[in-house]
């Protein structure tokens, strides 16, 4: 099944974690996190790899320092050890989220905020943009997002990056299902949409419709916990 996690962040990670968690990642990962320069950013994409790491380590029963990724052409990373499982992450706000499938996956996770809509003008399908400028008010804006995370939990499931621009294809939100329709005809992905918390959205995109029912929450102290003995 499609199985996504997630890691609330909700205060500052003290310097002791911190170091534990960045001994436990490679070089060029602390190399890119140490360019932020927002704590802030720092925490949330390190947190990102941990999870990953803590997630792969227990399902693959491997050590940590077992681990090797690598990018595709398009820049996804990839688990060496194990091309039959796929992973994904997402960040924004206070939280981190993680999916993980035998076929590739994407999520995306959002923080609800003001926005200039001539970004959807850029970016959205004219139906995409069609369907936004029929709402109003809250609607309008939770509606935006809705569509965001969706194109990007596809983008993300494709692997492709911004090669697909995000103007090419549409998303379809109706009762029976929620679909992409892609200038080759429908896409054969399937969607889902959690509620995580209030003030955010989000999507997760794979290849087979066995998403699990919720997000499994896990909190600091477990992922500081096997980080310790990583």
């Amino acid at each position: 099944m499609v199985e996504v996690y997630a890691v609330k962040i909700d205060q500052t990670i003290d310097s002791a974690r911190f170091g534990r968690f960045m001994a436990c990642v490679g070089q060029e990962k602390r190399d890119r996190i140490q360019r932020f320069y927002r704590i802030e950013d720092q925490q949330r994409a390190l947190i990102g790899d941990i999870l990953i790491r803590f997630l792969l380590c227990n399902k693959l029963l491997l050590d940590n320092n077992a681990l090797i990724f690598e990018k595709t052409e398009f820049g996804k990373p990839f688990l060496v050890n194990d091309h039959k499982i796929h992973y994904n992450i997402s960040h924004s706000g206070e939280w981190v989220l993680g999916a993980i499938h035998y076929l590739p996956v994407g999520v995306d996770v959002e923080k609800i905020q003001p926005l200039d809509y001539q970004l959807a003008a850029r970016f959205f399908s004219e139906a995409e943009y069609f369907n936004l400028n029929n709402k109003e008010g809250q609607a309008k804006l939770e509606y935006f997002y809705e569509i965001w995370t969706l194109k990007e939990s596809y983008i993300k499931a494709v692997g492709k990056g911004l090669s697909i621009p995000l103007e090419s294809f549409s998303i379809n939100i109706n009762e029976a299902a929620i679909t992409v329709e892609t200038i080759k005809g429908p896409g054969k992905y399937y969607f889902n949409r959690y509620q995580l918390d209030q003030g955010y959205k989000v999507a997760v995109c794979a290849m087979e419709n066995t998403f699990k029912e919720r997000v499994k929450v896990i909190n600091t102290d477990e992922l500081y916990d096997w980080a310790l003995l990583a």
